[in-house]
């Protein structure tokens, strides 16, 4: 199916007849007929000795340097691949695999304007040709053409629209896009029409874990397991499931059923590693993740998943290790896992006192794949909104949502202390902690509401009748209650870029709680710049862009607690790691709870914790982490300007 290399059984047959007609040796034709064997048999590298042997005889043969160049880009050696592709198609320009494989060898490469141009002219040529309608369409999307690449998409729907292949990276366009809701509709008919396609459940059940619809996702991930009892991606997509949703020993307990079919599988071992973090048992977690680091495959992911809960140091063997793993990365496309090295990188010179280099090394992996920039869009739509729901806005709604308060919504930005926060509230016997839910964010952006705009058929918050607040809180409260203590009179949901959303909650939940956890800023700033945020948070994509941002989360956080009617309490992190108790008192008083001293020995709670901060809630409360920023001060002047913070 298109975005993959191999050639297909017509194709292949047409390279062997085009030997035979060209009165190769008969050598050479049997030695190209073994290597593509082995080439559909996945046995890359085999076949690519067999073609780079076959050029050392016969420099002349087009079909070797085209299938050769096709092996070199599946390894992600992109300058060797187009080379040779290049070149089979000068020594013979009939030859029909260059003319879509050397365009996807560009795409892998992320040469988008060149792919484009030969897509195009793949398409004019052929335009029965799927991989080169999706292709145009996924390098339309890599050059940030995205109309264009819908539009594209658009027009080969036509003839591809019984396709189950088409369908099915139709769908993965869309989930690119971020348009989950589409992508899971194109999987559905993919399986309608080849209900044995199980590339297509198994893309199904990750757009629905994007959807957050877990239930149908299990399904899902079930229904491509049964297609293919031995998919490892199903498997993991599993055990991921049971993680995302705080049950890690459900999670380790999929993953170990899994390393009986797939004995030392590098992604299963990872994923029970970073289940028993979630649990707070590091000890076994690093022992697990080192068994994986030792190994190779997969080394960089395990490292990844050990580099926060690991204090390096000096002569640290690992730190040899995470260079050479580095170094390897580059030149290869694989750019999420080089991404995460430099990560890495900056955790190890953070840890050894390299404060200079920790930075430049968290500055060089926001370089690779680097997110978007929205400020100057949210910063818009934000002060429009804000303009539109005063004071008087919430005092006319406040009878139309439900009238619990059991709902506490910890906000504020990442690293500000929501984690800490919500473990000391979840070890009163009286409350329990639901994480990061999304149903707040998903709800907004079911309204057409997003953070940097409207959609373009929305409704606004004005225009919100009361059975469908009613109808989002009761959805809201089943969320929250779920697997929670049946008698907690407080359940938190933890997510912190709720500070964008406050409205809504006081819109559906007007007797809810609000607990602002507030830090230094450039504290907070520098946690969340040396960690490796993903898409959503786009603001992390520069030190400048962050302190923007920064900015315009004060100015929505002072307006919803001066207008939104609700309860509110500040939880002020410097101030409670400089006394822990009579502060914690004061946020359960808050809460309208009574004392309880379990709140005092957070660390022993047992639950999962998923957050970057879920190895530091097992430890006492600490301040080191206060005014650390001024380690870096020399090295980060653009956040520091825009926060209007001197460096001395």
């Amino acid at each position: 199916m298109a975005g993959h290399f191999f050639v297909r059984l017509h194709a292949v047959w047409l390279y062997l007849f085009a030997m035979i007609l060209s009165a190769s040796p008969t050598s050479v034709r049997q030695a190209l007929h073994r290597a593509v064997a082995l080439h559909q048999q996945g046995q890359i590298e085999k076949a690519a000795r067999i073609y780079g042997e076959i050029i050392r005889v016969a420099p002349n043969c087009a079909e070797a340097h085209d299938l050769l160049g096709v092996t070199k880009s599946l390894r992600g050696l992109h300058d060797d691949a187009i080379a040779h592709m290049r070149k089979a198609q000068a020594l013979n320009h009939k030859l029909p695999g260059p003319k879509i494989n050397l365009p996807q060898a560009l795409l892998k490469a992320r040469r988008f304007d060149e792919a484009i141009v030969l897509f195009r002219r793949r398409l004019k040529e052929d335009p029965a040709d799927e991989r080169a309608a999706v292709g145009l369409a996924q390098a339309l999307l890599g050059a940030d053409r995205d109309e264009e690449a819908i539009s594209a998409m658009e027009a080969a729907s036509a003839r591809f629209q019984h396709s189950a292949g088409f369908l099915n990276e139709r769908g993965r366009l869309a989930s690119k896009l971020g348009t989950n809701k589409v992508a899971v509709e194109d999987y559905r008919q993919a399986l309608r029409l080849e209900p044995n396609f199980h590339a297509a459940a198994l893309n199904l059940a990750n757009a629905l874990v994007e959807l957050r619809k877990f239930d149908e996702a299990k399904s899902a991930f079930e229904l491509a397991l049964r297609l293919q009892p031995r998919n490892l991606s199903a498997t993991i997509g599993i055990a991921s499931l049971y993680r995302m949703q705080q049950h890690a020993q459900k999670a380790m307990a999929v993953a170990r059923s899994g390393l009986e079919q797939f004995p030392g599988e590098p992604g299963l071992m990872t994923l029970i590693g970073r289940a028993l973090i979630d649990l707070g048992h590091n000890d076994e977690a690093e022992q697990i993740l080192r068994q994986v680091i030792a190994g190779g495959a997969g080394a960089d992911v395990a490292l990844a998943a050990l580099a926060p809960i690991h204090k390096f140091r000096l002569g640290d063997p690992v730190i040899a290790q995470a260079e050479k793993m580095l170094a390897d990365s580059k030149g290869g496309d694989k750019l999420e896992e080089r991404k995460a090295l430099y990560f890495v990188k900056s955790k190890i010179h953070d840890d050894i006192g390299d404060y200079g280099k920790a930075v430049a090394a968290a500055i060089e992996a926001k370089t690779i794949n680097p997110l978007r920039n929205l400020i100057a869009d949210s910063t818009a739509f934000v002060r429009q909104f804000l303009d539109g729901t005063g004071a008087a806005f919430f005092a006319s709604r406040r009878l139309l949502g439900s009238p619990t308060d059991q709902p506490v919504f910890i906000i504020g930005m990442p690293r500000s202390g929501t984690t800490l926060t919500e473990q000391i509230i979840a070890s009163h016997g009286m409350a329990d902690g639901a994480g990061e839910l999304t149903k707040i964010p998903d709800f907004r952006k079911s309204l057409g509401i997003f953070e940097d705009r409207f959609a373009p058929e929305h409704i606004k918050p004005a225009d919100l009748e009361q059975p469908r607040i009613a109808d989002m809180a009761e959805e809201f409260l089943t969320a929250l209650r779920a697997n929670r203590k049946p008698d907690a009179l407080r359940i938190t949901d933890k997510l912190p870029h709720n500070f964008q959303n406050v409205w809504l909650i006081a819109l559906l939940l007007p007797n809810a709680r609000i607990i602002h956890c507030k830090r230094n800023a450039v504290d907070v700033c520098m946690s969340i710049f040396l960690r490796n945020f993903g898409d959503g948070h786009w603001y992390t994509r520069d030190l400048a862009t962050l302190g923007k941002f920064y900015k315009l989360y004060e100015e929505q956080v002072a307006h919803w607690k001066s207008v939104c009617g609700l309860k509110w309490y500040d939880n002020d992190y410097e101030k409670l790691v400089a006394d822990p108790e009579p502060n914690i008192r004061a946020m359960i008083d808050f809460l309208g709870l009574p004392w309880d001293e379990k709140c005092l020995s957070h660390t022993k709670t047992e639950r999962s914790v998923m957050t970057f901060s879920r190895w530091q809630v097992r430890q006492p409360i600490y301040q080191s982490s206060v005014e650390k920023w001024r380690r870096y001060a020399p090295y980060i002047g653009p956040l520091l300007k825009e926060l209007g913070v001197a460096a001395t």
